[in-house]
């Protein structure tokens, strides 16, 4: 397992400067509720493209995005994919809960797929979730949740992956609007340094999205 562990030292150790604290969610539902009816119109949407839009989609180029349709494309096959990958206890990280008191509410990314995922196949215990809490007004710790030793580094990877897998660590500032995630619009800005960790496959991302696209045909044969 390849992990930039350099990259997570100095985030852990910049957090713990800060006050900040990292928090295992026991019952992720309890705060984000169900993602049933986004999983319904986006199953709808894809059902409806035809035989020849999905296959193209399945036969393009891993890298290529141009393709009209993509977001539904994408969205529902690497739901599908993911379902399989549960079944088979081969998921890679727990998702991640974000707080946004300016919206007073709270909402899984990066892995609202994987959420998505988790709770078509119900397993309880997939329902955990990984929560990065900025001590700065307003934001909340959830009643569900465990603290997460930010000294201990093979506790804390251990605590965000599900089963063993190279991980990718990158950082960025978390009180600015990014392309990370359009959804995130803060209306504060702190005077601390609070910095985003975000995980991932790294190098071996593409594999695990061409293993997805593989997946649309399934699925869409599985809803008409």
């Amino acid at each position: 397992m390849e992990i930039n562990t350099d990259v997570l030292e100095r985030w852990l150790a910049n957090h713990r400067r800060l006050g900040g604290h990292v928090f295992l969610v026991h019952d992720t539902y309890a705060l984000v509720g169900s993602p049933g009816q986004y999983v319904t119109t986006l199953y709808d949407s894809f059902k409806k493209l035809s035989f020849e839009t999905v296959n193209e989609f399945v036969a393009a180029g891993v890298t290529d995005n141009n393709m009209q349709h993509r977001d539904i494309l994408e969205d529902a096959s690497k739901i599908h994919y993911l379902r399989g990958q549960i079944r088979a206890r081969r998921l890679s990280f727990r998702p991640q809960l974000l707080h946004e008191p300016w919206h007073n509410r709270w909402r899984v990314h990066p892995g609202s797929g994987r959420y998505a995922a988790m709770w078509l196949e119900n397993p309880t215990e997939w329902l955990r979730s990984i929560y990065i809490y900025f001590n700065e007004p307003g934001f909340k710790i959830p009643e569900c949740a465990t603290a997460i030793d930010l000294h201990d580094i093979s506790a804390f990877i251990k605590a965000i992956t599900l089963t063993e897998s190279n991980i990718d660590f990158t950082t960025h500032p978390a009180f600015e609007r990014s392309d990370r995630d359009t959804e995130w619009h803060p209306d504060i800005v702190p005077d601390k340094d609070w910095q985003f960790l975000r995980y991932s496959e790294g190098k071996s991302f593409l594999s695990y999205k061409q293993a997805w696209r593989e997946t649309a045909l399934d699925l869409w044969l599985s809803l008409n």
